[in-house]
Protein backbone atom coordinates (compact mmCIF):
# COMPACT_ATOMS: atom_id res chain seq x y z
CA UNK A 1 0.00 0.00 0.00
CA UNK A 2 1.35 3.42 -0.99
CA UNK A 3 0.58 6.36 1.25
CA UNK A 4 -0.14 9.63 -0.57
CA UNK A 5 2.57 12.27 -0.53
CA UNK A 6 0.18 14.72 1.11
CA UNK A 7 -0.11 12.38 4.12
CA UNK A 8 3.67 12.35 4.58
CA UNK A 9 3.76 16.14 4.33
CA UNK A 10 1.18 16.48 7.08
CA UNK A 11 2.74 14.06 9.54
CA UNK A 12 6.41 15.04 9.17
CA UNK A 13 6.24 17.85 11.76
CA UNK A 14 4.29 15.98 14.49
CA UNK A 15 6.33 12.85 13.81
CA UNK A 16 9.58 14.78 14.15
CA UNK A 17 8.33 16.42 17.34
CA UNK A 18 7.43 13.03 18.81
CA UNK A 19 10.77 11.46 17.88
CA UNK A 20 12.77 14.39 19.25
CA UNK A 21 10.75 14.26 22.48
CA UNK A 22 11.31 10.53 22.89
CA UNK A 23 15.03 10.94 22.29
CA UNK A 24 15.21 13.79 24.81
CA UNK A 25 13.42 11.70 27.45
CA UNK A 26 15.79 8.82 26.71
CA UNK A 27 18.84 11.07 27.15
CA UNK A 28 17.46 12.44 30.44
CA UNK A 29 16.01 9.15 31.65
CA UNK A 30 18.21 9.21 34.77
CA UNK A 31 15.98 12.06 36.00
CA UNK A 32 12.69 11.06 34.34
CA UNK A 33 12.56 7.77 36.21
CA UNK A 34 11.69 9.88 39.31
CA UNK A 35 11.06 13.37 37.89
CA UNK A 36 9.60 14.95 41.02
CA UNK A 37 12.64 14.30 43.22
CA UNK A 38 15.58 13.96 40.78
CA UNK A 39 16.67 16.84 38.56
CA UNK A 40 18.63 16.83 35.31
CA UNK A 41 22.22 18.02 35.78
CA UNK A 42 23.93 19.20 38.94
CA UNK A 43 25.28 22.24 40.75
CA UNK A 44 23.70 25.45 42.05
CA UNK A 45 22.24 26.81 38.79
CA UNK A 46 19.45 24.21 38.43
CA UNK A 47 18.26 25.01 41.95
CA UNK A 48 18.31 28.74 41.15
CA UNK A 49 16.02 28.13 38.18
CA UNK A 50 13.77 25.90 40.29
CA UNK A 51 13.43 28.84 42.65
CA UNK A 52 12.49 31.04 39.68
CA UNK A 53 9.85 28.50 38.67
CA UNK A 54 8.26 28.98 42.08
CA UNK A 55 8.77 32.74 42.31
CA UNK A 56 7.13 33.86 39.07
CA UNK A 57 3.66 32.38 39.76
CA UNK A 58 3.86 33.40 43.42
CA UNK A 59 4.76 36.99 42.53
CA UNK A 60 2.09 37.25 39.85
CA UNK A 61 -0.62 35.86 42.14
CA UNK A 62 0.37 37.98 45.16
CA UNK A 63 0.86 41.34 43.48
CA UNK A 64 4.68 41.35 43.57
CA UNK A 65 6.98 42.42 40.75
CA UNK A 66 8.17 39.11 39.23
CA UNK A 67 11.39 40.74 37.99
CA UNK A 68 12.75 41.72 41.42
CA UNK A 69 12.45 40.17 44.86
CA UNK A 70 13.28 40.68 48.50
CA UNK A 71 12.42 37.07 49.32
CA UNK A 72 16.14 36.44 48.83
CA UNK A 73 18.95 38.54 50.31
CA UNK A 74 16.45 40.30 52.56
CA UNK A 75 16.26 43.27 53.11
CA UNK A 76 18.28 44.45 50.08
CA UNK A 77 16.77 41.95 47.68
CA UNK A 78 17.80 40.95 44.17
CA UNK A 79 17.20 42.06 40.58
CA UNK A 80 16.36 38.73 38.98
CA UNK A 81 17.00 39.82 35.40
CA UNK A 82 20.74 39.71 36.15
CA UNK A 83 20.48 36.03 37.13
CA UNK A 84 19.05 34.41 33.97
CA UNK A 85 15.61 34.02 35.52
CA UNK A 86 13.86 33.36 32.17
CA UNK A 87 10.55 34.97 33.19
CA UNK A 88 8.77 33.94 29.99
CA UNK A 89 9.62 30.27 30.52
CA UNK A 90 8.76 30.28 34.22
CA UNK A 91 5.42 31.95 33.44
CA UNK A 92 4.56 29.40 30.74
CA UNK A 93 5.43 26.54 33.10
CA UNK A 94 3.25 27.95 35.89
CA UNK A 95 0.56 25.22 35.54
CA UNK A 96 3.16 22.45 35.71
CA UNK A 97 4.96 24.04 38.67
CA UNK A 98 1.66 24.35 40.53
CA UNK A 99 0.48 20.83 39.73
CA UNK A 100 3.67 18.77 39.95
CA UNK A 101 6.24 20.94 41.74
CA UNK A 102 9.30 22.90 40.65
CA UNK A 103 11.61 19.89 40.22
CA UNK A 104 9.21 18.27 37.76
CA UNK A 105 8.75 21.63 36.02
CA UNK A 106 12.52 22.06 35.76
CA UNK A 107 12.91 18.65 34.10
CA UNK A 108 10.07 19.58 31.75
CA UNK A 109 11.82 22.82 30.82
CA UNK A 110 15.08 21.06 30.02
CA UNK A 111 13.44 18.29 28.01
CA UNK A 112 11.13 20.65 26.14
CA UNK A 113 14.08 22.93 25.43
CA UNK A 114 16.02 20.17 23.68
CA UNK A 115 12.93 18.93 21.84
CA UNK A 116 11.73 22.33 20.60
CA UNK A 117 15.25 23.45 19.68
CA UNK A 118 15.66 20.40 17.44
CA UNK A 119 12.20 20.93 15.96
CA UNK A 120 12.76 24.61 15.17
CA UNK A 121 16.04 23.72 13.45
CA UNK A 122 14.15 21.04 11.49
CA UNK A 123 11.65 23.66 10.31
CA UNK A 124 14.47 26.01 9.29
CA UNK A 125 16.29 23.30 7.37
CA UNK A 126 13.09 22.04 5.77
CA UNK A 127 13.01 25.41 4.04
CA UNK A 128 16.22 24.55 2.18
CA UNK A 129 16.21 20.76 1.68
CA UNK A 130 13.80 18.44 -0.11
CA UNK A 131 13.85 15.36 2.10
CA UNK A 132 12.38 15.45 5.63
CA UNK A 133 14.94 12.90 6.87
CA UNK A 134 17.75 15.29 5.92
CA UNK A 135 16.12 18.12 7.86
CA UNK A 136 15.46 15.75 10.78
CA UNK A 137 19.13 14.79 11.03
CA UNK A 138 20.18 18.43 10.77
CA UNK A 139 17.79 19.30 13.59
CA UNK A 140 19.29 16.48 15.63
CA UNK A 141 22.77 18.00 15.25
CA UNK A 142 21.51 21.34 16.59
CA UNK A 143 18.98 20.37 19.26
CA UNK A 144 21.12 17.54 20.69
CA UNK A 145 24.43 19.29 20.04
CA UNK A 146 27.27 19.23 22.57
CA UNK A 147 26.41 22.89 23.24
CA UNK A 148 22.81 22.20 24.23
CA UNK A 149 23.48 19.02 26.19
CA UNK A 150 26.47 20.51 28.03
CA UNK A 151 24.31 23.39 29.21
CA UNK A 152 21.57 20.94 30.18
CA UNK A 153 23.84 20.20 33.14
CA UNK A 154 22.99 23.51 34.77
CA UNK A 155 21.70 26.32 32.56
CA UNK A 156 18.22 25.82 31.11
CA UNK A 157 18.14 29.29 29.54
CA UNK A 158 20.88 28.01 27.20
CA UNK A 159 18.99 24.81 26.47
CA UNK A 160 15.82 26.61 25.36
CA UNK A 161 17.35 27.79 22.09
CA UNK A 162 14.35 27.17 19.85
CA UNK A 163 14.00 30.82 18.81
CA UNK A 164 17.38 31.42 17.06
CA UNK A 165 16.39 29.23 14.06
CA UNK A 166 13.11 31.13 13.85
CA UNK A 167 14.95 34.46 13.93
CA UNK A 168 17.35 33.35 11.20
CA UNK A 169 14.45 32.23 9.03
CA UNK A 170 12.78 35.64 9.42
CA UNK A 171 16.08 37.37 8.66
CA UNK A 172 16.44 35.27 5.52
CA UNK A 173 13.03 36.48 4.40
CA UNK A 174 14.03 40.09 5.14
CA UNK A 175 17.50 40.05 3.63
CA UNK A 176 17.07 37.67 0.70
CA UNK A 177 13.52 36.72 -0.31
CA UNK A 178 11.70 39.99 0.44
CA UNK A 179 8.36 38.56 -0.74
CA UNK A 180 6.21 39.70 2.20
CA UNK A 181 5.54 43.22 3.54
CA UNK A 182 8.62 44.57 5.30
CA UNK A 183 6.54 45.96 8.17
CA UNK A 184 4.95 42.56 8.77
CA UNK A 185 8.27 40.72 8.89
CA UNK A 186 9.86 43.46 10.98
CA UNK A 187 7.03 43.32 13.51
CA UNK A 188 7.28 39.54 13.69
CA UNK A 189 11.05 39.76 14.20
CA UNK A 190 10.53 42.27 17.01
CA UNK A 191 8.04 39.99 18.78
CA UNK A 192 10.31 36.94 18.53
CA UNK A 193 13.36 38.94 19.66
CA UNK A 194 11.38 40.22 22.66
CA UNK A 195 10.44 36.67 23.58
CA UNK A 196 14.12 35.69 23.34
CA UNK A 197 15.02 38.56 25.67
CA UNK A 198 12.69 37.10 28.30
CA UNK A 199 14.28 33.66 27.91
CA UNK A 200 17.97 34.56 27.65
CA UNK A 201 19.41 38.00 27.05
CA UNK A 202 22.82 36.54 26.25
CA UNK A 203 21.39 34.45 23.43
CA UNK A 204 19.65 37.54 22.05
CA UNK A 205 22.90 39.53 22.24
CA UNK A 206 24.88 36.84 20.43
CA UNK A 207 22.02 36.52 17.92
CA UNK A 208 22.32 40.23 17.14
CA UNK A 209 26.11 39.88 16.89
CA UNK A 210 25.76 36.93 14.50
CA UNK A 211 23.14 38.77 12.46
CA UNK A 212 25.42 41.79 12.08
CA UNK A 213 28.20 39.49 10.85
CA UNK A 214 25.78 37.90 8.38
CA UNK A 215 24.70 41.29 7.01
CA UNK A 216 28.35 42.34 6.68
CA UNK A 217 29.13 39.12 4.79
CA UNK A 218 26.19 39.59 2.44
CA UNK A 219 27.23 43.17 1.75
CA UNK A 220 30.82 42.12 1.07
CA UNK A 221 29.85 39.22 -1.20
CA UNK A 222 27.03 40.93 -3.09
CA UNK A 223 27.72 44.69 -3.10
CA UNK A 224 25.62 45.30 -6.23
CA UNK A 225 22.47 44.13 -4.48
CA UNK A 226 22.91 46.29 -1.39
CA UNK A 227 21.39 49.43 -2.86
CA UNK A 228 18.31 47.76 -4.33
CA UNK A 229 17.54 45.84 -1.13
CA UNK A 230 18.58 48.41 1.47
CA UNK A 231 15.26 50.24 1.64
CA UNK A 232 13.23 47.10 2.33
CA UNK A 233 15.76 45.91 4.92
CA UNK A 234 15.81 49.30 6.64
CA UNK A 235 12.01 49.39 6.98
CA UNK A 236 11.92 45.85 8.38
CA UNK A 237 14.74 46.36 10.87
CA UNK A 238 13.44 49.73 12.09
CA UNK A 239 10.03 48.13 12.61
CA UNK A 240 11.67 45.24 14.49
CA UNK A 241 13.66 47.60 16.71
CA UNK A 242 10.64 49.77 17.47
CA UNK A 243 8.32 46.86 18.28
CA UNK A 244 10.90 45.11 20.45
CA UNK A 245 11.67 48.30 22.37
CA UNK A 246 7.97 48.79 23.10
CA UNK A 247 7.57 45.19 24.24
CA UNK A 248 10.80 45.14 26.27
CA UNK A 249 10.71 48.67 27.71
CA UNK A 250 9.54 47.60 31.16
CA UNK A 251 11.91 44.66 31.73
CA UNK A 252 14.87 46.65 30.38
CA UNK A 253 14.01 49.60 32.61
CA UNK A 254 13.77 47.30 35.63
CA UNK A 255 17.05 45.60 34.78
CA UNK A 256 19.16 48.68 34.17
CA UNK A 257 17.46 51.26 36.41
CA UNK A 258 15.42 49.24 38.90
CA UNK A 259 16.25 48.07 42.43
CA UNK A 260 19.54 46.23 42.90
CA UNK A 261 20.55 46.69 39.26
CA UNK A 262 24.07 45.57 38.44
CA UNK A 263 26.47 47.84 36.59
CA UNK A 264 28.29 45.11 34.72
CA UNK A 265 28.29 41.37 34.26
CA UNK A 266 30.54 39.08 36.30
CA UNK A 267 32.37 37.49 33.37
CA UNK A 268 36.11 36.80 33.49
CA UNK A 269 37.57 37.61 30.03
CA UNK A 270 39.26 34.81 28.11
CA UNK A 271 38.08 32.04 30.42
CA UNK A 272 34.84 30.68 28.99
CA UNK A 273 36.15 30.19 25.47
CA UNK A 274 36.58 27.36 22.98
CA UNK A 275 39.85 25.50 23.00
CA UNK A 276 41.37 24.93 19.57
CA UNK A 277 41.77 21.25 20.39
CA UNK A 278 38.19 21.14 21.62
CA UNK A 279 36.84 21.07 18.07
CA UNK A 280 38.12 17.51 17.65
CA UNK A 281 38.74 16.26 21.21
CA UNK A 282 35.61 14.81 22.89
CA UNK A 283 35.03 15.28 26.59
CA UNK A 284 33.41 13.36 29.46
CA UNK A 285 29.89 14.03 28.17
CA UNK A 286 30.46 12.16 24.90
CA UNK A 287 29.85 8.47 24.34
CA UNK A 288 32.86 7.91 22.07
CA UNK A 289 35.47 9.60 24.22
CA UNK A 290 38.65 7.62 24.98
CA UNK A 291 40.21 8.12 28.38
CA UNK A 292 43.12 10.07 26.92
CA UNK A 293 40.71 12.47 25.21
CA UNK A 294 38.72 12.97 28.40
CA UNK A 295 41.92 13.68 30.31
CA UNK A 296 42.98 16.26 27.77
CA UNK A 297 39.57 17.96 27.75
CA UNK A 298 39.67 18.45 31.51
CA UNK A 299 42.61 20.83 30.96
CA UNK A 300 40.44 23.27 29.02
CA UNK A 301 39.55 26.52 30.77
CA UNK A 302 35.98 26.97 31.95
CA UNK A 303 34.08 23.99 33.26
CA UNK A 304 32.24 20.90 32.06
CA UNK A 305 29.16 22.89 31.01
CA UNK A 306 31.34 25.16 28.86
CA UNK A 307 33.33 22.43 27.07
CA UNK A 308 30.94 22.37 24.15
CA UNK A 309 33.05 23.12 21.06
CA UNK A 310 33.34 19.48 19.97
CA UNK A 311 32.31 19.10 16.32
CA UNK A 312 34.11 15.87 15.62
CA UNK A 313 36.01 14.81 12.51
CA UNK A 314 32.98 13.32 10.66
CA UNK A 315 30.88 16.49 10.95
CA UNK A 316 33.84 18.66 10.00
CA UNK A 317 34.48 16.48 6.95
CA UNK A 318 30.83 16.57 5.87
CA UNK A 319 30.58 20.35 6.26
CA UNK A 320 33.81 20.90 4.31
CA UNK A 321 32.60 18.60 1.53
CA UNK A 322 29.22 20.32 1.36
CA UNK A 323 30.80 23.77 1.37
CA UNK A 324 33.05 22.80 -1.52
CA UNK A 325 30.29 21.04 -3.44
CA UNK A 326 27.83 23.95 -3.22
CA UNK A 327 30.26 26.87 -2.93
CA UNK A 328 28.70 28.41 -6.03
CA UNK A 329 25.38 28.94 -4.21
CA UNK A 330 24.98 32.07 -2.11
CA UNK A 331 23.36 30.30 0.85
CA UNK A 332 26.14 27.77 1.32
CA UNK A 333 28.86 30.35 0.81
CA UNK A 334 27.43 32.69 3.45
CA UNK A 335 26.59 29.89 5.91
CA UNK A 336 30.04 28.31 5.55
CA UNK A 337 31.92 31.58 6.02
CA UNK A 338 29.71 32.57 8.92
CA UNK A 339 30.21 29.22 10.65
CA UNK A 340 33.98 29.52 10.18
CA UNK A 341 34.05 33.05 11.56
CA UNK A 342 31.96 32.17 14.60
CA UNK A 343 33.99 29.05 15.37
CA UNK A 344 37.20 31.10 15.32
CA UNK A 345 35.68 33.98 17.30
CA UNK A 346 34.52 31.50 19.94
CA UNK A 347 38.22 31.03 20.77
CA UNK A 348 38.07 34.37 22.62
CA UNK A 349 40.72 37.09 22.84
CA UNK A 350 43.75 34.77 22.57
CA UNK A 351 44.25 31.22 21.37
CA UNK A 352 43.89 28.31 23.81
CA UNK A 353 45.44 24.98 22.79
CA UNK A 354 44.91 21.84 24.91
CA UNK A 355 44.36 23.95 28.00
CA UNK A 356 47.38 26.19 27.42
CA UNK A 357 46.54 29.89 27.15
CA UNK A 358 48.81 31.46 24.59
CA UNK A 359 49.49 35.14 23.85
CA UNK A 360 48.52 34.70 20.19
CA UNK A 361 45.55 36.95 19.42
CA UNK A 362 42.69 35.17 17.69
CA UNK A 363 42.63 38.05 15.20
CA UNK A 364 45.60 36.45 13.40
CA UNK A 365 43.22 33.80 12.07
CA UNK A 366 41.94 36.45 9.68
CA UNK A 367 44.59 35.17 7.28
CA UNK A 368 42.49 32.00 6.87
CA UNK A 369 40.18 33.91 4.54
CA UNK A 370 43.05 34.37 2.10
CA UNK A 371 42.54 30.71 1.20
CA UNK A 372 39.32 31.62 -0.63
CA UNK A 373 40.48 34.95 -2.04
CA UNK A 374 39.83 33.82 -5.62
CA UNK A 375 36.11 33.50 -5.01
CA UNK A 376 35.39 36.09 -2.30
CA UNK A 377 36.67 39.56 -1.34
CA UNK A 378 39.19 38.27 1.21
CA UNK A 379 40.25 41.68 2.52
CA UNK A 380 36.67 42.63 3.39
CA UNK A 381 36.17 39.29 5.11
CA UNK A 382 39.38 39.78 7.07
CA UNK A 383 38.20 43.24 8.15
CA UNK A 384 34.82 41.83 9.16
CA UNK A 385 36.46 39.09 11.22
CA UNK A 386 38.86 41.44 13.02
CA UNK A 387 36.01 43.88 13.70
CA UNK A 388 33.96 41.07 15.22
CA UNK A 389 36.90 40.01 17.38
CA UNK A 390 37.32 43.58 18.62
CA UNK A 391 33.58 43.97 19.27
CA UNK A 392 33.55 40.93 21.55
CA UNK A 393 36.33 42.54 23.56
CA UNK A 394 35.21 46.15 23.91
CA UNK A 395 31.63 46.77 22.73
CA UNK A 396 29.12 46.91 25.62
CA UNK A 397 26.67 43.99 25.77
CA UNK A 398 28.71 41.94 23.27
CA UNK A 399 31.70 42.00 25.61
CA UNK A 400 29.52 40.57 28.40
CA UNK A 401 28.81 37.40 26.41
CA UNK A 402 31.00 34.33 26.72
CA UNK A 403 32.82 33.89 23.37
CA UNK A 404 32.60 30.11 23.63
CA UNK A 405 28.82 30.28 23.46
CA UNK A 406 29.00 31.43 19.84
CA UNK A 407 29.32 27.70 19.13
CA UNK A 408 25.54 27.48 19.34
CA UNK A 409 25.29 29.04 15.88
CA UNK A 410 28.17 26.99 14.56
CA UNK A 411 26.14 23.86 15.35
CA UNK A 412 23.08 25.38 13.70
CA UNK A 413 24.96 26.15 10.48
CA UNK A 414 26.87 22.86 10.58
CA UNK A 415 23.52 21.10 10.99
CA UNK A 416 22.20 22.91 7.91
CA UNK A 417 25.23 21.90 5.84
CA UNK A 418 24.89 18.33 7.10
CA UNK A 419 21.21 18.34 6.10
CA UNK A 420 22.15 19.58 2.63
CA UNK A 421 24.73 16.80 2.35
CA UNK A 422 22.18 14.13 3.26
CA UNK A 423 19.67 15.71 0.90
CA UNK A 424 22.20 15.54 -1.94
CA UNK A 425 23.10 11.92 -1.22
CA UNK A 426 19.45 10.83 -1.07
CA UNK A 427 18.97 12.16 -4.59
CA UNK A 428 22.07 10.33 -5.83
CA UNK A 429 22.66 6.75 -7.08
CA UNK A 430 22.44 3.85 -4.57
CA UNK A 431 26.20 3.79 -3.87
CA UNK A 432 26.11 7.46 -2.88
CA UNK A 433 23.12 6.75 -0.64
CA UNK A 434 25.15 4.09 1.14
CA UNK A 435 27.87 6.65 1.77
CA UNK A 436 25.22 9.00 3.12
CA UNK A 437 24.13 6.36 5.64
CA UNK A 438 27.73 5.74 6.74
CA UNK A 439 28.50 9.45 7.05
CA UNK A 440 25.26 10.14 8.93
CA UNK A 441 25.93 7.36 11.41
CA UNK A 442 29.47 8.60 11.94
CA UNK A 443 28.27 12.15 12.61
CA UNK A 444 25.49 11.12 14.99
CA UNK A 445 27.58 8.57 16.89
CA UNK A 446 30.51 10.93 17.43
CA UNK A 447 28.15 13.56 18.84
CA UNK A 448 26.10 11.10 20.91
CA UNK A 449 26.11 11.82 24.66
CA UNK A 450 27.39 9.46 27.29
CA UNK A 451 24.61 7.83 29.29
CA UNK A 452 23.32 7.93 31.92
CA UNK A 453 23.20 11.70 31.77
CA UNK A 454 24.19 13.35 35.07
CA UNK A 455 21.30 13.93 37.47
CA UNK A 456 20.92 14.92 41.10
CA UNK A 457 18.40 14.04 43.84
CA UNK A 458 16.79 17.19 45.26
CA UNK A 459 15.26 16.12 48.60
CA UNK A 460 12.95 18.56 50.38
CA UNK A 461 12.44 18.10 54.13
CA UNK A 462 8.81 17.41 55.07
CA UNK A 463 8.74 20.54 57.22
CA UNK A 464 8.56 22.81 54.18
CA UNK A 465 5.55 21.06 52.68
CA UNK A 466 3.65 20.29 55.91
CA UNK A 467 4.15 22.22 59.14
CA UNK A 468 6.00 25.34 57.94
CA UNK A 469 2.84 27.44 58.08
CA UNK A 470 2.31 26.51 61.72
CA UNK A 471 5.82 27.55 62.77
CA UNK A 472 6.71 30.48 60.48
CA UNK A 473 4.58 33.63 60.16
CA UNK A 474 3.59 34.32 56.55
CA UNK A 475 5.94 36.76 54.80
CA UNK A 476 8.31 36.88 57.79
CA UNK A 477 12.06 36.33 57.60
CA UNK A 478 13.44 32.86 58.27
CA UNK A 479 17.15 32.14 58.41
CA UNK A 480 17.60 28.65 56.93
CA UNK A 481 20.71 26.49 57.06
CA UNK A 482 22.72 25.50 55.13
CA UNK A 483 23.22 29.17 54.36
CA UNK A 484 22.38 29.81 50.69
CA UNK A 485 25.19 31.16 48.52
CA UNK A 486 26.82 30.41 45.17
CA UNK A 487 27.94 26.84 45.92
CA UNK A 488 25.10 25.62 48.11
CA UNK A 489 21.64 26.98 47.38
CA UNK A 490 19.53 23.92 48.21
CA UNK A 491 17.42 25.89 50.70
CA UNK A 492 16.11 28.02 47.82
CA UNK A 493 14.32 24.90 46.54
CA UNK A 494 12.94 24.35 50.04
CA UNK A 495 11.63 27.92 50.09
CA UNK A 496 10.02 27.39 46.70
CA UNK A 497 8.48 24.09 47.84
CA UNK A 498 6.98 25.97 50.77
CA UNK A 499 5.14 28.24 48.34
CA UNK A 500 7.39 31.24 49.13
CA UNK A 501 5.79 31.35 52.58
CA UNK A 502 8.77 33.21 54.06
CA UNK A 503 11.64 35.51 53.11
CA UNK A 504 15.34 34.70 53.60
CA UNK A 505 18.38 36.96 54.20
CA UNK A 506 20.43 34.67 51.95
CA UNK A 507 20.44 33.45 48.37
CA UNK A 508 22.35 32.79 45.17
CA UNK A 509 22.13 35.28 42.31
CA UNK A 510 23.91 38.27 40.80
CA UNK A 511 23.79 41.37 43.01
CA UNK A 512 25.53 44.77 42.87
CA UNK A 513 29.29 44.54 43.10
CA UNK A 514 28.93 42.48 41.04
CA UNK A 515 28.81 39.38 43.22
CA UNK A 516 26.87 36.13 43.36
CA UNK A 517 26.79 35.79 47.15
CA UNK A 518 24.70 37.66 49.72
CA UNK A 519 26.19 40.87 51.18
CA UNK A 520 28.91 39.82 53.65
CA UNK A 521 27.92 39.59 57.32
CA UNK A 522 29.52 38.00 60.36
CA UNK A 523 26.72 35.46 60.81
CA UNK A 524 26.47 34.61 57.12
CA UNK A 525 30.24 34.08 56.86
CA UNK A 526 30.26 31.88 59.96
CA UNK A 527 27.39 29.75 58.63
CA UNK A 528 29.12 29.33 55.27
CA UNK A 529 32.32 28.33 57.04
CA UNK A 530 30.56 25.71 59.16
CA UNK A 531 28.87 24.32 56.05
CA UNK A 532 32.31 24.02 54.43
CA UNK A 533 33.70 22.09 57.38
CA UNK A 534 35.36 24.74 59.50
CA UNK A 535 35.32 23.83 63.22
CA UNK A 536 32.96 25.58 65.62
CA UNK A 537 34.58 26.48 68.95
CA UNK A 538 31.78 28.37 70.67
CA UNK A 539 30.99 32.08 70.99
CA UNK A 540 32.46 34.86 73.07
CA UNK A 541 30.11 37.50 74.49
CA UNK A 542 31.30 40.00 71.88
CA UNK A 543 30.80 37.59 69.01
CA UNK A 544 27.33 36.67 70.27
CA UNK A 545 26.32 40.34 70.37
CA UNK A 546 27.61 40.87 66.81
CA UNK A 547 25.72 37.86 65.47
CA UNK A 548 22.53 38.96 67.23
CA UNK A 549 22.84 42.34 65.54
CA UNK A 550 22.82 40.51 62.19
CA UNK A 551 19.65 38.68 63.24
CA UNK A 552 18.05 41.97 64.23
CA UNK A 553 19.04 43.73 61.00
CA UNK A 554 17.51 40.89 59.02
CA UNK A 555 14.37 40.89 61.24
CA UNK A 556 14.64 37.12 61.66
CA UNK A 557 11.58 35.53 63.28
CA UNK A 558 12.54 31.88 62.72
CA UNK A 559 15.73 29.84 62.38
CA UNK A 560 15.56 26.49 60.58
CA UNK A 561 18.40 23.99 60.15
CA UNK A 562 17.75 21.31 57.56
CA UNK A 563 19.75 18.24 56.54
CA UNK A 564 23.32 19.30 55.77
CA UNK A 565 26.95 18.42 56.22
CA UNK A 566 28.28 19.30 59.70
CA UNK A 567 24.73 19.76 60.98
CA UNK A 568 25.76 19.19 64.61
CA UNK A 569 28.09 22.20 64.54
CA UNK A 570 25.37 24.38 63.01
CA UNK A 571 22.90 23.30 65.71
CA UNK A 572 25.50 24.05 68.37
CA UNK A 573 26.05 27.53 66.93
CA UNK A 574 22.39 28.48 67.16
CA UNK A 575 21.88 26.79 70.49
CA UNK A 576 24.68 29.02 71.83
CA UNK A 577 23.47 32.10 69.97
CA UNK A 578 19.77 31.83 70.88
CA UNK A 579 20.44 30.16 74.25
CA UNK A 580 17.65 27.65 73.98
CA UNK A 581 17.07 24.25 72.44
CA UNK A 582 15.33 23.84 69.10
CA UNK A 583 12.17 21.97 68.27
CA UNK A 584 12.71 18.96 66.00
CA UNK A 585 9.93 18.56 63.45
CA UNK A 586 9.56 17.48 59.84
CA UNK A 587 13.22 16.54 59.52
CA UNK A 588 14.58 19.95 60.62
CA UNK A 589 15.59 21.89 63.74
CA UNK A 590 13.42 24.97 64.39
CA UNK A 591 13.74 27.97 66.65
CA UNK A 592 10.39 29.73 66.25
CA UNK A 593 8.81 32.94 67.61
CA UNK A 594 12.08 34.88 67.85
CA UNK A 595 12.07 38.55 68.76
CA UNK A 596 13.52 40.33 65.69
CA UNK A 597 14.73 43.25 67.81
Amino acid sequence: MRFPREWFRRVQIPASLLLYALLAILVFWSAWRMPSIISIGFGPDPRLFMWDLGWTPFAASHGHNPLVTNYLDYPEGMNLLWSNSGPLVTALLWPISAARGVIFAYNTAETAGVTLSALSAFLLMRRFVRHPIAAFLGGLVYGFSPFVLAHALSQPHLVMVFLPPVIFLILYEILVDQRRPAVLLGGLLGVVASAQLLISEEILATMIFTSVLAVALLAALYPKQVRQRAGYVAVALVTAAASSLVLCAIPLAVQFFGPQHVGRALNPPGFYVSDLAGFVIPGPLHWLAPAVAQTMSTRFTGNLAEWHAYLGVPLLAVTLYTAGRFWHTGLVKVVSLLALMLALLSLGPTVHVAGVTTLIPVAVFAVVFLLVRKTVPARLLMLTFVSGWAALAIVPVFSNAYPGRLMLYVFLFAGLLFAMFVDLMLASPPRARAWAVVASLAVILTLAPALPFPSTPVPVPDFFTTTVRDRVPEGSVALVAPYAYAWDDRVMVWQSAAGMWFRMPEGYGTVPGPAVNPPPTALGSLMMGIGQGLPYDGLSDGARDQLRRDLARWSVRTVVIGPMEHQDNMVSLFRDLLQRDPEITGGVYVWARLNPS
